[in-house]
């Protein structure tokens, strides 16, 4: 599990490909875009850029600033791309220090929380039992010890993991 973070963490820094995957991506517009595991070759990351190369050789290229959510999964977990009733909302974003993540579970079940930086080194965590329904839970980066930068935010389920890209500006 946590190689696999690990190689999520660092193709996003656009060091590896990650190959093989589901992809959804939700834009700040409400448009959504679902890429299927048979059509995503490889996504590659830039500061600016997400970059989406479809077997076939075609690529999409797209704005980090317009995207609101991205999820993605590798095929080797065999976890299916999330519904959008379960996507993980985190806001503001970017932030000046105080952050809320909104999800839905439709279970209950055991989360965990991970915060890790550019480098991909683990910040900060938390797991507890959760009920099922919709959650907001706030965290106060902060507290937690944060300095200004980029992080990528992790939720994890029994069944899906969400990584999302966070912008702290203190």
């Amino acid at each position: 599990m946590k190689n696999l973070c690990f190689t999520l963490l660092i193709s996003s820094l656009g060091l590896i490909p990650v190959k093989s995957q589901d992809l959804y991506i939700k834009f700040y517009s409400e448009f959504s875009v679902n890429y299927g595991l048979q059509t995503v070759d490889s996504i590659n990351f830039s500061a600016s850029h997400m970059n989406v190369h479809l077997w076939g050789g075609n690529s999409q290229s797209y704005r980090m600033d317009t995207i609101l959510y991205y999820n993605f999964q590798p095929s080797s977990i065999g976890v299916s791309i999330i519904e959008e009733k379960e996507e993980v909302l985190i806001y503001p974003n970017p932030s000046n220090g105080l952050i809320h993540l909104s999800y839905d579970l439709t279970k209950a079940t055991q989360t965990k929380i991970l915060i890790y930086n550019i480098s991909g080194h683990l910040m900060w965590s938390r797991s507890e039992n959760q009920i099922k329904g919709k959650l907001t839970e706030t965290l106060n980066l902060k507290e937690i010890g944060l300095k200004t930068g980029v992080y990528f935010i992790e939720l994890t389920t029994d069944s899906k993991r969400h990584i999302n890209k966070l912008i702290l500006n203190l």
